[in-house]
């Protein structure tokens, strides 16, 4: 590991908490619909990471969300603007890692995010949550990429965003699967669990802040 490494975090369940289980209810609540059956179209049937994948523009997914959700009698066609925002409003800041963030950013160290995320989920938090531009300087999307953590694609294009080579990065994830996928591509990958615990692991590697 170099003394400064780009240091990769990413989103949810890291540097923003969120619920899928939320988005099923909202979504549902929006269009009349059991919970049950809008989880099954989002998550259960795969719909949501063909969205995540760029495989489905914003409307397109709209639509093969309703024309599944209209077998149900009670259906309502959603507004699609009321529809982002119930799947969208699903996120809520992990203020304990922000000391760690602002450290790292006051002590010169280059960020990124790397997120598996939809176009309509980062828009969202990038207009609640301004400092997901203002502290990072890289942004490894899958929705932009075309490839979701753990696939190898998105590490080799990560790299390249980060204009760095594999063993220049440290990177923080929540999933198991991802930091193996990670390690494999020859990154310093760690387990995110919480925040004091990135902080040691951040020491470990001589990398110092004022957390």
């Amino acid at each position: 590991m170099p003394k400064r490494p780009f240091i990769y975090f990413d989103m949810g369940n890291v540097l923003l908490t969120f619920s899928h289980q939320i988005a099923a209810r909202q979504t549902a609540e929006l269009c009349g619909i059991p919970e049950t059956l809008a989880w099954q179209i989002l998550f259960d049937e795969g719909l949501h990471w063909e969205y995540e994948r760029g495989e489905l523009a914003e409307a397109e997914f709209l639509s093969r969300f309703c024309q599944r959700a209209r077998s149900e009698s009670s259906f309502v066609a959603p507004d699609p603007q009321k529809f982002d925002l119930a799947a969208s409003s699903i996120f809520e800041l992990n203020t304990r890692i922000l000391p760690i963030l602002f450290g790292l950013r006051s002590a010169g160290y280059r960020l990124g995010v790397l997120s598996n995320t939809s176009s309509a989920h980062w828009r969202y938090c990038t207009g609640r949550f301004s400092l997901l531009l203002e502290l990072f300087q890289r942004h490894a999307l899958s929705y932009q990429i075309g490839a979701m953590k753990p696939s190898a694609a998105i590490y080799d294009k990560a790299a390249e965003i980060a204009g760095v080579s594999p063993r220049e990065i440290l990177f923080f994830d929540d999933r198991p699967e991802n930091i193996t996928a990670a390690a494999a591509h020859g990154w310093d990958a760690v387990l995110f669990t919480t925040p004091a615990a990135a902080a040691m692991d951040l020491a470990k590697r001589g990398v110092v802040t004022n957390y």
